[in-house]
């Protein structure tokens, strides 16, 4: 196998380097075939400055990069001038936003032996376009345009609103040149409404969502099979896996990501680190910690993060007045599109695989229980093999432990959510299928675990009796639906207290 381009995002460097590329000119080849203006949005370490890059060497007709790729033969390799801009260049805090924009800008000129005269930002950017659109007219490639404005939240919003503007004022001015643009790929993490950024550019086609370029970045399965199979047998044997299971647990680890149409596919960073190091293990979560959203998440204590329904405006946008969690949970790659309703509008969104599934969930668990990161693992370990063998007196001491921690003077104004959510993200970091309220003709119980041996039917009564609880499992018949499983159903009545910060009692019945 090629060597592995493991944080590599220059496309010179990769080829001239003979690392391994998986191929994506063939959708570089539609783009050129297209409008020519686009905006991508994708998560973090998905490939879109590879992408950039890319479309650099093709605009500049260096064919000679491209010998054995799709595209060889598919163009006519006449170079362009390029204006390749990364906005992660400009997101110091320690210097203005326009004036690193404009150092941006007279760099690229200086790129092409130019000196631009005008001043500002607007000034800047018009006079380096027309020096040199010439007759072809100019190729400007943008990435990370949202990572200045990014970078600033929510520690400092007024600066976020600061750079919110510069950026604006900037995507204004391309506008205005849109006779000289040959070709303008912005791409970025999230996405700010037009109105917000890219105020005026009705020409921008969102390609985000577009089902014919839902693998531009990632890799698909028979992409992933075709460039990385010399690699399984290792890889099966460090897993302890016979080399038939493999694939199958890949999928459940890295794959499940979906912008569009059927097609999933698999994060690119975690695929080449899994191949690198021959370790399933947690790879993209753990090169970028969500600080942020979990910041977000904690203050409205959201912890039902699957199957949440949402419409296309919803996911269209990203807002700083009004951050919604679940856009910012799907742009920044926590959740995916699970189902479509091409005729409502809207979208079931879902844990894109395990490996953020149980990720995020250990992150939310250490957050919202005020303990350390690296001690949850360990706590759903112990939860895990309590409720395997029927220790009930050891679940209620590991989840008192977290209530614990809790300090009281952020538990006691939101103690009702603050049970639910630690609760739920505790049972559902098990591994075992949690339901959380799943609905019966009945009524709802709590939180159902369903183990491969028997499941447990929780209710908890804040401030009331185990016994309460217990009763209202088997008055409204919450089991009802389990006992043809084949299982042994437990059903469990616990007690909450408010004033002791957890479980006062629990009862199971027969």
């Amino acid at each position: 196998m090629k060597p592995l381009p493991i944080g590599i995002q220059s496309f010179r460097k990769l080829r001239e380097g003979d690392f391994l590329y998986v191929d994506k000119t063939e959708y570089i080849h539609r783009l050129l075939r297209g409008s020519g203006i686009y905006f991508l949005s994708r998560p973090r370490r998905f490939g879109k400055s590879l992408l950039l890059s890319t479309l650099k060497e093709v605009f500049q007709g260096n064919r000679a990069l491209f010998s054995g790729l799709w595209i060889e033969d598919k163009i006519d390799w006449k170079p362009y001038p390029v204006m390749h801009l990364s906005f992660d260049k400009i997101s110091s805090k320690s210097t203005g936003t326009a004036l690193l924009l404009e150092e941006e800008l007279d760099a690229v000129a200086s790129g092409y032996g130019l000196k631009l005269i005008r001043t500002g930002i607007k000034g800047k950017t018009s006079e380096l376009i027309s020096k040199l659109a010439g007759d072809t007219g100019v190729v400007i490639l943008i990435d990370e345009y949202d990572k200045p404005i990014l970078d600033a939240v929510p520690d400092n919003i007024e600066l976020a609103h600061s750079r919110r503007e510069v950026l604006k004022e900037f995507f204004e001015t391309l506008k205005s040149e849109d006779a000289h643009i040959r070709f303008l790929l912005i791409t970025g993490i999230s996405k700010f409404s037009r109105m917000s950024v890219f105020s005026g550019m009705n020409n921008l086609q969102d390609l985000t969502l577009h089902e014919r370029y839902a693998a531009i970045c990632g890799y698909t399965q028979e992409e992933l099979e075709a460039y990385f199979a010399e690699a399984f047998p290792d890889i099966a044997t460090q897993q302890q896996l016979p080399e038939p299971a493999l694939l199958p647990e890949l999928r459940q680890w890295y794959n499940g990501y979906n912008w569009g149409g059927d097609l999933r596919v698999y994060n690119p960073w975690s695929i080449l680190n899994l191949v690198d190091k021959r370790q399933i293990k947690n790879y993209w979560f753990s090169s970028g910690h969500p600080e942020f959203l979990l910041r977000i998440l904690k203050k409205g204590l959201f912890y039902q993060l699957t199957d949440l329904t949402v419409n296309e405006i919803l996911l269209d946008s990203f807002e700083l007045e009004n951050i919604d969690y679940r856009a910012l949970l799907f742009q920044t790659g926590y959740l995916t599109i699970g189902t479509a309703d091409p005729v409502l509008h809207t979208y079931t969104l879902r844990y894109p695989n395990r490996e953020i599934e149980e990720s995020l969930l250990q992150y939310m668990l250490a957050a919202y229980s005020e303990t350390r990161i690296g001690d949850t693992g360990l706590t759903a370990l112990h939860l895990r093999e309590a409720l395997q063998t029927g220790d009930l007196d050891r679940v209620v001491a590991i989840l008192n432990s977290l209530f614990a921690s809790i300090p009281h003077q952020i538990f006691l104004p939101q103690y009702e959510a603050y049970f639910h959510s630690i609760l739920h993200i505790a049972f559902t970091l098990l591994g075992f299928y949690v339901q959380s309220e799943p609905s019966t003709a009945a009524g709802r119980a709590d939180a159902v675990v369903t183990l491969p041996d028997r499941v447990y039917i929780f209710e908890f009564k804040i401030n009331g009796t185990a016994q309460e609880a217990l009763a209202q499992i088997e008055s409204r018949d919450y089991a009802g639906p389990y006992r043809a499983s084949g299982k042994t159903v437990i059903p469990v009545g616990v007690g909450l207290s408010v004033e002791e910060k957890g479980i006062s009692a629990w009862v199971a019945g027969a």
